[in-house]
């Protein structure tokens, strides 16, 4: 009996030892035992655009997707699970988490959690409702009851300041109490502010101050679990940037443009290529003219030094040309511009079609600057030459109906040396008696030398110019003419030094005296 006994015992014995030799070794407080290959993060469920519900009510976001990357790299399973903010913390500090995300920074977290390095920056604003004027820091927020999302570390900072909150379980809901009038202000991470006012669609109403706080958003475990802590360093940090770029290119998404403004855009970009084309061959035109009559006028200085001074003044004449034509794009589109700002903030109505039609009016500017400068391109492309005026005068006047006018030449063979338009100058005086002259019946061309060099005079026997309009009538205008308009008429002849101003006398007809320097005029058949 006593063999038994002892035999029983013995047995007893070996088995309970079996059990403790057998049985596994405790996990080290504070951490649950999980499989080894299996990482558990806890994140904001309520958090755009990194870590928020869809419709389906399945969670989605940058840091989730982010997470999908890093498993991807280290072979690791991630099991990620969403919840309200306030809950995320308690159950991360009750260690049901491996690791928690779309955390702030903060000295009293850094007392429980190892925090990564950050990987967003998050600013954190003042809403506020857009009649409340002068809201524009902390300081300002005295005497309001201020919405925050429960759990956010910057809770404990406003209050410090004295403000009083009123704290919600999502950012969703601080919006929606913001929607129902429950408060006027309210303070959250800019991104997802910005997120919840557009879907609840009161974005109009509300405005928002420059940043109060800047965070940055982390990834943290329990304090001292280094070896896991490493371990998300080194994946995230092993993911390629063009990885990255692509995520970032899903969640922030590529510009659109609106084809209204793209086909706007065209014709401003089609009128600064043109524009450049048109220069570049001009000049390509000038040097090409410029070595041709340098080789001609080897043998005759006087007339070399006059194509030298022309070409100057064609060169001049094309900075004229950079300057008036690119300030006047330049500010037709600073117009266009601040007209398509307004558009953007209207909706369609009838203020809307106002702007549109402004637009229109910008565009037909454009457009008339640049015919302008296609008028203009012409000048000095082709070398000065001496020219029989009568013949010149004859050719210009033929392309305008001058049956209506009688005329009078009177130039004793006279020639000059002046640029290949000249004829167009002649036309342009010749069509401004038939538009303006009303009861001209005559036109005259005539010369006589003076001290200072030869004056040619046109004249007509219409109701004349008015005193106050002599020199305005030279000025640039952009309305569409058949010639080339009294402005470019004096440009003409300036490239050769020939002036023009008009001095007749009104009732009496218009008087326009050309004044031709020495050396550029010479009477044919005369020695």
């Amino acid at each position: 009996m006593i063999t038994g006994y002892r035999l029983s015992l013995g047995i007893v014995l070996l088995a309970l030892l079996c059990v403790f030799v057998c049985a596994p070794t405790p996990a080290a407080p504070g951490y649950p035992v999980k499989d080894n290959n299996t990482v558990t993060v806890v994140m904001d469920n309520n958090y755009p655009p990194f870590s928020f519900r869809d419709a389906t009510g399945n969670l989605v976001g940058i840091s989730v997707d982010m997470w999908r990357l890093w498993a991807n790299r280290t072979g690791k399973n991630v099991t990620i699970t969403g919840l309200s903010w306030d809950d995320a913390l308690s159950r991360m500090e009750a260690g049901e988490f491996d690791v928690i995300d779309t955390v702030f920074y903060s000295e009293e977290r850094a007392k429980i959690y190892d925090f990564t390095p950050p990987y967003a920056d998050v600013e954190v604003v003042i809403f506020f409702n857009a009649n409340i004027p002068g809201i524009s820091n902390l300081e300002s927020l005295d005497g309001f009851v201020v919405g925050m999302h429960k759990g956010d570390s910057t809770v404990a900072d406003v209050k410090k300041a004295g403000i009083t909150v009123r704290e919600y379980d999502s950012y969703e809901a601080v919006v929606q109490a913001a929607k129902n009038g429950e408060i006027v202000v309210f303070i959250l991470d800019k991104p997802s502010g910005i997120y919840y006012l557009y879907k609840q669609g009161i974005q109009d109403q509300f405005r928002y101050t420059p940043p109060i706080l800047s965070g940055k958003l982390h990834r943290a475990v329990k304090k001292g679990n280094t070896v896991l802590l490493s371990e998300i360093d080194e994946g995230f940090a092993g993911i390629p940037a063009s990885e990255y770029t692509a995520l970032d290119r899903t969640w922030y998404g590529t510009p659109v443009v609106n084809t209204d403004y793209l086909r706007i855009v065209a014709v401003i970009g089609g009128a600064a290529i043109l524009i450049t084309l048109l220069m570049v061959a001009w000049n390509t035109m000038l040097k090409r003219t410029v070595a041709e009559k340098t080789a001609e006028l080897n043998a005759e200085l006087e007339q070399r030094r006059r194509a030298e001074e022309a070409l100057n003044r064609v060169t001049r004449k094309l900075g004229l040309l950079n300057a008036i034509t690119f300030t006047d794009i330049r500010n037709a589109l600073f117009s266009l511009s601040g007209y398509l700002e307004l558009e953007k903030l209207q909706p369609a109505d009838e203020k809307t079609q106002e702007y549109r039609q402004k637009q229109e009016r910008i565009v037909q500017t454009i457009s008339a600057a640049l015919q302008f400068a296609k008028n203009y391109q012409d000048l000095g492309v082709k070398p000065a030459a001496w020219q029989d005026v009568s013949q010149v005068f004859l050719i210009g006047i033929s392309h305008i109906d001058s049956l209506k006018l009688g005329r009078k030449i009177q130039l004793d063979n006279l020639e000059v040396y002046a640029d290949p338009l000249l004829e167009n100058v002649f036309f342009t005086l010749a069509e401004n008696v038939l538009i303006h002259g009303v009861t001209a019946t005559e036109i005259s061309l005539s010369c006589q030398e003076t001290p200072e060099g030869l004056t040619m005079v046109f004249e007509d026997n219409g109701t004349g110019i008015p005193a106050h309009a002599k020199e305005t009538i030279f000025e640039r205008r952009t309305e569409s003419k058949k010639g080339v308009g009294l402005f470019l008429a004096r440009e003409i002849l300036s490239i050769t030094g020939i002036m023009i101003k008009e001095t007749g006398t009104e009732g009496k007809g218009a008087r326009f005296e050309m004044t031709v320097p020495k050396g550029a005029y010479r009477f044919a058949g005369k020695s």
